[in-house]
């Protein structure tokens, strides 16, 4: 009999697992890898900090899901294995820092100084070896016929993920966001939390990407996804015109799900796709996003139009104030059930 034969959802959980499940790694169906990366951010910092605390606070979950029940049962366990890249994080995070400082302060163009430049390579090499260890750690659970999610740390561990995910097969990407994220790079760097979505468009596998929520981005990014026709863009704007004409949030979901091309999708949740008063210290938030309910309502309406949820990251959260923490640590649940769930209805 194996721990989770013997857990007890009834009874106080134990602190340190996730949504204190006794499953090991080897005996989930879902494995949750914490990315504390934070190298690129531009403006609030602390989202390195967010894996810790959201497995910290996540034995506070309650165990059945009001609409799946406990597909949790079909095990969901934490991987701690990329937790060591805090401390590289750290290392770099005060040298980002002060270079983003010295644009900001002078207007410098990074590409016409060499001695900007070399700091912008440094962090790209930073960058690049994360995104390394996060395609090994996720290559490693693909090939044991693991479901995988991330919580971060910046978006930019999106690039890893994904690429891990579509190395094997076609992909379609659920991207929710108050950024478009579209840059090709930034700041003199290639690898930011500005260019996710670029580079992840970039992968041929990736047959189609649908932005939901966007509600700021630049001229160029607005170009660059007019020029890629296979991304789908919705704004927020776009979104909350159609919801006060009458047009109901179901029908207005569906339509966008019928632009996610493969069966298969990849959701990347960044946290300021919602309303900042949910998430005030998100690393830029921006006004008029999404409320929860409508977010988790359009993942309910992926299964259930027969998509199935491959994998999944959190990013950018912000940990000030304990209650994003815990919106995080629902959200990671709402997610991870409907992932398994999403096997099972697929293959009905």
């Amino acid at each position: 009999m194996s721990e989770g034969d013997r857990f007890n959802p009834e009874e106080v959980s134990k602190r340190g697992l996730l949504f204190g499940l006794p499953y090991t790694i080897e005996e989930a169906s879902l494995v949750i890898i914490g990315v504390p990366w934070e190298v690129t951010v531009t403006y609030k910092g602390g989202t390195s900090n967010t894996p810790e605390q959201v497995l910290l606070a996540s034995n506070q979950i309650d165990l059945f899901h009001p609409e799946l029940g406990t597909p949790w049962q079909k095990g969901i366990a934490w991987d701690p294995s990329l937790m060591f890249l805090k401390k590289h994080s750290n290392n770099y995070s005060p040298i980002a820092r002060q270079y983003f400082d010295v644009l900001e302060r002078t207007g410098a163009d990074p590409n016409r100084s060499p001695e900007l430049l070399n700091v912008a390579k440094n962090l790209d090499v930073a960058n690049n070896m994360m995104l390394t260890k996060v395609k090994e750690s996720i290559q490693k659970h693909l090939d044991a016929g693991k479901l995988i999610g991330l919580v971060g740390g910046e978006h930019t561990i999106s690039i890893g993920a994904v690429h891990a995910i579509a190395d094997s097969k076609p992909i379609s990407v659920l991207h929710l966001d108050a950024h478009a994220d579209m840059r090709k790079s930034y700041a003199g760097m290639k690898y930011t939390h500005a260019s996710a979505m670029y580079h992840i468009s970039e992968h041929s596998n990736v047959r189609s990407i649908t932005s939901v929520g966007i509600r700021s981005m630049s001229p160029a990014e607005f170009e660059a996804i007019s020029q890629k026709e296979k991304v789908s863009l919705f704004t927020a704007h776009k979104l909350w015109t159609n919801l006060f004409a009458g047009i109901s949030w179901e029908k207005l979901v569906d339509n966008i799900i019928s632009t996610i091309e493969a069966d298969d999708v990849y959701i990347t949740f960044d946290i300021d796709v919602l309303e900042p008063s949910l998430c005030p210290s998100t690393g830029t938030p921006v006004p008029g996003g999404l409320s929860y309910a409508h977010a988790t309502f359009f993942i309910k309406q992926l299964v259930k139009k027969g998509k199935r949820i491959i994998g999944f990251d959190i990013v950018e959260g912000g940990n000030k104030f304990s209650f994003e923490i815990d919106l995080i640590v629902n959200l990671l649940f709402d997610l991870s059930c409907w992932t398994i769930h999403s096997q099972i209805e697929k293959s009905s």
